[in-house]
């Protein structure tokens, strides 16, 4: 199995690791019921697009539901997938969002020199100062729910940046069947432009080197700053769509 179709399987899988698991004939639920507003704890996957893919919806709509929960999916990255799926989606009720997100790959050797006096670290837990970062960026608290819960957890790591004892910046991976995701990369707006960003991915590579030796890292991202980053860092775009995802939401309630 190339390492392309590898990675795929460990992202859309990767809920499992803090969500329970529905298996069905077609696909995967997963839902976590102590976190109901997290997208990433709560939607389904099709892996088999050959069956009866209405009677699928159906059934993924009725799950959630009796869950108290929304009725979402989230792609397998077939190919054909946006062609079969998304417009009997949309004729079923569901919201599709489109990502402008590209998938990038750690493959180089990387390129940064950082000079700033940022000194990086893995965080215990997530701290009242680090959710107040997290805050400031838009993270709501239902998400900070689901972090702290994913945290406790021996493959999801925090690492952050600090001045003196202020958090300024901060990265979580998470390592999974050989690979390691990086998300929630963050630097606090008044800190910004002062290299702290470039500090915190060349550590980043260093640590996921040091944590799981042989293990790919790996990323979405879309921000042309931080993209110029990640590519200095030895990041490569891979060739593959972007991700979408759909929501359920009944006609009357759009009304």
């Amino acid at each position: 199995m190339e390492i392309l179709e590898r990675l795929i399987n460990c992202e859309v899988n990767s809920p499992s690791a803090f969500a329970g698991v529905e298996l069905r004939p077609y696909g995967k639920f997963f839902y976590n019921l102590s976190t109901p507003h997290c997208q990433d704890s709560n939607h389904g996957v099709f892996f088999d697009l050959r069956g009866p893919l209405e009677r699928a919806v159906e059934e993924l709509i009725l799950f959630y539901r009796l869950h108290g929960l929304i009725p979402r999916l989230y792609p397998s990255f077939q190919e054909g997938e946006r062609r079969l799926l998304l417009p009997l989606l949309s004729r079923s009720g569901f919201d599709i969002q489109y990502s402008a997100h590209r998938l990038y790959v750690h493959q180089e050797p990387s390129r940064l020199r950082p000079g700033a006096a940022v000194k990086i670290r893995r965080a215990a837990a997530l701290d009242s100062r680090l959710g107040a970062l997290l805050q400031a960026e838009g993270e709501d608290a239902a998400s900070l729910q689901a972090l702290r819960q994913q945290l406790q957890g021996e493959g999801c790591h925090l690492l952050a940046g600090y001045l003196g004892e202020e958090p300024v910046c901060l990265a979580l991976l998470k390592f999974l069947d050989g690979f390691c995701r990086l998300e929630d990369v963050i630097t606090r707006r008044e800190y910004r432009g002062r290299g702290f960003g470039s500090a915190l991915i060349h550590a980043v590579v260093n640590y996921c080197r040091r944590a799981a030796p042989g293990s790919i890292l790996y990323l979405w991202a879309s921000n042309p700053a931080a993209v110029r980053i990640y590519r200095r860092a030895g990041f490569k775009e891979m060739d593959i769509d972007s991700p979408w995802s759909a929501a359920y939401f009944p006609r009357s309630r759009k009304k």
